[in-house]
């Protein structure tokens, strides 16, 4: 049996990560994800996609904030699809949102 004092005592090395770093370039596998998994495509990409091809005309009216939801939303639901034990709030950083919010924009004005 063990104490409960015996887990408080562990040492923790608070400098390491928790879990290792995923092998792959995680934005490419989320943009993946949110364009071939068909529950989400439809019920989270598509609206955006339509809002964006809306405001094709004045790209300052795309609701960028709409598109980070949409990110953020996407991270949740990969993780928890995949079973990916991190956390999805540190799986992407800022500066790779940004480079998937203008890739979205930029793919989906084309067409």
């Amino acid at each position: 049996m063990v104490k409960i004092n015996e887990f408080h005592d562990l040492q923790i090395d608070k400098d390491k990560p928790l879990f290792a770093p995923l092998p792959f370039n995680v934005a490419e596998d989320l943009m993946i994800y949110m364009r071939n998994d068909p529950m989400f495509y439809r019920k989270k990409y598509w609206p955006v996609v339509d809002h964006i091809v809306a405001n094709r005309e004045s790209k300052e009216a795309i609701n960028r904030k709409r598109i980070e939801k949409l990110i953020t939303d996407g991270l949740v639901s990969y993780c928890n699809q995949y079973k990916i034990p991190n956390d999805p709030r540190t799986l992407l950083d800022a500066n790779d949102k940004y480079e998937m919010i203008a890739k979205i924009i930029e793919e989906e004005l084309e067409e």
